[in-house]
């Protein structure tokens, strides 16, 4: 995989297939699974198309990487006739755009950087839409048995 600087918002991926084995170079699939190493997202599947410079090449550009934080990247080589290839890589995204990377398969590089679990900005914004939604349930509940009950009188039912 060839490394960039990962960051919040849009990256480009390219997964390389290097090798004089034509196993490698017959692939049907390559993709990415990313996962937020907290679990709190995920996972995302990135299908990488082949480029057109280099046929064992494959990349892929999008907005993956959507909070800061430890990601785990799972990249997936389906080849023809053969079994899948499958590797995994931790990286560290940050808002500031520079990575924290390490040569594992799995890799953890930092400790938790959010000792507190402190929620994210759109993890309030969900709560709080919640809320509202629940207030709003409960109000038309309320207003429509109180119709119930008028109709009810209106009709003699009651």
């Amino acid at each position: 995989m060839s490394y960039h600087h990962f960051f919040v918002g849009f990256n480009n991926f390219t997964v390389r297939i290097l090798g004089e084995n034509q196993n490698l170079t017959q692939t049907s699939d390559v993709f990415i699974e990313f996962k937020k190493g907290n679990l709190s997202l995920g996972p995302i599947i990135a299908n990488l198309e082949r480029t057109r410079t280099n046929s064992t090449a494959y990349s892929t550009f999008g907005g993956y990487l959507s909070q800061a934080g430890e990601w785990d990247l799972k990249i997936t080589i389906q080849r023809i006739n053969s079994y899948d290839l499958n590797y995994r890589l931790g990286v560290m995204v940050n808002r500031s755009g520079t990575m924290v990377e390490n040569d594992s398969n799995y890799i953890s590089t930092s400790k938790n950087s959010n000792p507190m679990n402190v929620p994210s900005d759109f993890t309030n914004i969900a709560i709080l839409l919640s809320i509202v939604l629940a207030a709003l349930s409960g109000f038309l509940y309320v207003r429509g048995l109180r119709r119930l009950a008028i109709t009810q009188r209106n009709l003699g039912l009651r």
